[in-house]
């Protein structure tokens, strides 16, 4: 019956036996999520088996009991984290014309044992330390300009695949708001270092505004959404 689920409307309308260590009185799944003040994605009517298994995750942490058995696994793989924005980066350098190359993906796998993978071939029970994102860009010249950006090497969480998915169950956002998340922060750190190289002489003018022209889209669907 728990397969046949797949709206947030349906999740939200299941009912709670035990509400756990939840401070609150609730009585649904909606309940719940409003009290965790996680709102359903806007124009969003199914949610994804990454949404469902992070609701599952909260709801087992709390101890809520509720009246239907989720009775099967999600196959859900953590990596997905990482191919999802990486695919949505790619995409949009491509289709604005300013990537020469995919971006390089450059990482640690099983402690280096494991040589040549790519992020789409890991199955998420790798233990994975990413070490730097290359991205080769075109510049108005139509030359390749090449810009690394590395992981903070501190701090472990920042640079593991598995650090990502458990900072994705933590983040206040569902999956794909998530994705956007981690996107819109990476084109803001590209932002910053090419309107420095333009500074600097280099012609960069069209990647620059290409970033800052992708931003200001981001900004504006999230003040509608608010204001909805």
């Amino acid at each position: 019956m728990s397969r046949e689920i797949k709206t947030w409307s349906q999740l939200r309308k299941i009912k709670v036996l035990d509400k756990g260590l939840v401070g609150y009185d609730i009585k649904t799944v909606g309940d719940f999520l409003e009290v965790g003040e996680f709102e359903q994605p806007h124009g969003r009517t199914e949610f994804l088996d990454l949404d469902l298994y992070k609701v599952l995750a909260l709801i087992k942490s709390q101890r809520v009991v509720l009246d239907i058995d989720f009775d099967f696994e999600l196959d859900v793989n953590e990596a997905s984290v990482l191919v999802d924005w990486l695919d949505k980066l790619n995409t949009f350098f491509k289709l604005r014309g300013i990537a020469c190359k995919p971006i390089k993906c450059n990482m640690v796998v099983n402690l280096g044992l494991v040589q040549g993978v790519e992020p789409c071939d890991l199955s998420g029970c790798e233990m994975v330390d990413l070490l730097k994102l290359t991205f080769l860009m075109k510049d108005d010249v139509g030359c390749e300009d090449k810009y690394n950006y590395y992981f903070d090497y501190l701090n472990r969480d920042s640079r593991s695949v598995e650090g990502m998915f458990i900072d994705f169950l933590k983040s206040p956002y569902w999956y794909e708001d998530y994705i956007t998340c981690l996107y819109s922060d990476m084109l803001s750190v590209l932002l910053e270092k090419y309107r420095g190289r333009l500074a600097c002489g280099k012609p960069v003018r069209r990647i620059v505004d290409v970033l800052e022209d992708e931003l200001l889209n981001l900004e504006r669907l999230s003040s509608k959404r608010v204001a909805r």
